[in-house]
C-alpha cells in the first residue's frame, strides 16, 4: 500500500508535531522512567561517595567519581534532551540535543531524494530490554539510520511513514524490518 493511500496517523504519545505548509516539524523529548530512576541512583551515588571520599584511595575515588559523573550526565540528557525531525523542501534534517551522546550524530541533514526505502527495526540489548531504530536505505543501497532509541514500536512505525508521507516514498517491505504497520493506529 502506498503512504498516499494510507490514512494518516495521530503523532505516538510525546511528540509534537508543527506545520506550516511547507515545514513539518516532530519533536519529543527524552525524558522517560529511566530517567526518574537514574536520578535516584545520581543521588545515592553522588550522597555515597561525598561520605566516602576521604577513606578512598586514589584509584577507588577516580572511578566511583566516573560513575557518579556518567550518571549524573544521563540523567541530564534523559532532562534536557529532545531529538527534532525537520522535513521540508526535499530536505530532511534530524538534531538531538542540546547535550551529546556519544553513540548519536548530533545532526544529520540529507536531500529527501536520496532515500528510497525507510523501515524500522526492533533491536533487543543484553538486559533483554527492546528499542526501536528508524532506518533507511539510500539510492545506492546503503543503510542509514536516521533515529535511534525509540521506545516502542508504534513510534518507529509513525516517524516511517510521517517521512515517507513527507518524502513521497514509496512504502515497500524490507526484509527484517518491523511488521504489522497497518495495525498501529
Amino acid at each position: 500500500m502506498s503512504s498516499e493511500t494510507r490514512p494518516p496517523l495521530k503523532p505516538p504519545k510525546g511528540f509534537r508535531l508543527e506545520e506550516d505548509g511547507q515545514r513539518a516539524t516532530l519533536t519529543w523529548r527524552w525524558y522517560s522512567t529511566d530517567t526518574v530512576a537514574l536520578m535516584i541512583v545520581s543521588v545515592f551515588w553522588t550522597v555515597f561517595l561525598l561520605e566516602k571520599h576521604s577513606r578512598l584511595s586514589l584509584l577507588e575515588l577516580f572511578f566511583f567519581s566516573s560513575v557518579a559523573g556518567a550518571f549524573v550526565y544521563a540523567t541530564l540528557m534523559g532532562l534536557l534532551n529532545s531529538t527534532r525531525v525537520e522535513v521540508g523542501n526535499g530536505e530532511l534534517r534530524i538534531q538531538h540535543g542540546p547535550l551529546p551522546f556519544w553513540r548519536m550524530t548530533r545532526s544529520l541533514t540529507m536531500s529527501g531524494g536520496s532515500l528510497t526505502r525507510l523501515y524500522g527495526e526492533e533491536f533487543r540489548n543484553a538486559k533483554g530490554g527492546l528499542s526501536y531504530t528508524l532506518l533507511a536505505l539510500d539510492t545506492r543501497g546503503r543503510q542509514v539510520k536516521l533515529v535511534s532509541r525509540l521506545e516502542n514500536k508504534e513510534q518507529v512505525l509513525y516517524l516511517e511513514r510521517f517521512l515517507e508521507h513527507r518524502l513521497g516514498i514509496e512504502d515497500r517491505p524490507v526484509k527484517g524490518e518491523v511488521a504489522q504497520r497497518d495495525q498501529v493506529a
